[in-house]
């Protein structure tokens, strides 16, 4: 299986134009618009968060070594938030479409996460963060589903944006954002640092302490947890 073409769908440079799109076509079908701010809202601050850990890595080394745990995967969280959303909405009115819509998404953005780790772009740990970072969003966003009264060509309109998506994404027509390089900069201009941390070297740091009750002579290594000041 090519798995860019499938990570592709996970881009923000494919999701967040969808979703506003998707917003509108809602809004055409009198959905409120506080409903849809709040959808839009909640996808924003997941992008945020994602943006925020992996900032927060690259200058201090912040993150869960026993986990290999360093941030959210941005693919696996847009994925899962936008995805059963819009396949959702592509099924209509009918209460059994929606949820056969949005089970494929939650299957589709699964299928993102796992293309992230075949890749080599993020461990498990980092793609099942992603997925459970956005699960709240997309049950945010199928709540606003509920109030729609979809318009006659409704199937026309949402067919257009899925296949517009999937043509996009498989096409490989979805533009390269270098967002990790920008990631790794304010990392680096924020804490001071010469250059970014570094995984490898950031997995290998480990403390040794003392087990308690034993000579301090004797000890044991520890994987840190918390965020240090790792060493480049």
């Amino acid at each position: 299986m090519d798995w860019l073409l499938l990570t592709s769908l996970g881009s923000a440079a494919l999701v967040w134009p969808l979703a506003l799109a998707l917003g509108l076509v809602l809004a055409a079908e009198r959905v409120s618009l506080a409903r849809l701010a709040r959808w839009w809202a909640a996808l924003a601050l997941a992008s945020l968060a994602v943006a925020a850990t992996k900032v927060l890595f690259y200058g201090w080394g912040t993150g869960v070594r026993d986990w290999n745990l360093t941030c959210f995967s941005g693919h696996a969280t847009l994925a899962t938030a936008f995805w059963p959303v819009a396949l959702a909405a592509a099924g209509g009115q009918a209460r059994w479409a929606r949820w056969l819509g949005g089970v494929s998404g939650l299957v589709l953005a699964g299928a993102v996460a796992v293309s992230r780790v075949e890749l080599q772009a993020h461990p498990v740990s980092e793609a099942l963060a992603g997925v459970l970072l956005g699960l709240p969003v997309a049950v945010l966003g199928l709540r606003t589903l509920q109030e729609r009264q979809p318009l006659r060509r409704h199937p026309v309109l949402l067919a257009g944006v899925v296949g517009a998506a999937f043509l996009a994404g498989l096409g490989r027509w979805v533009p390269y954002v270098p967002s990790e390089q920008w990631f790794q900069r304010a990392g680096v201009a924020l804490s001071g640092r010469d250059k970014p941390v570094n995984r490898h070297r950031w997995l290998a740091r480990t403390a040794v302490v003392p087990m308690s009750g034993q000579d301090p002579a004797a000890r044991v290594p520890r994987i840190q947890w918390s965020a240090r000041l790792a060493q480049p």
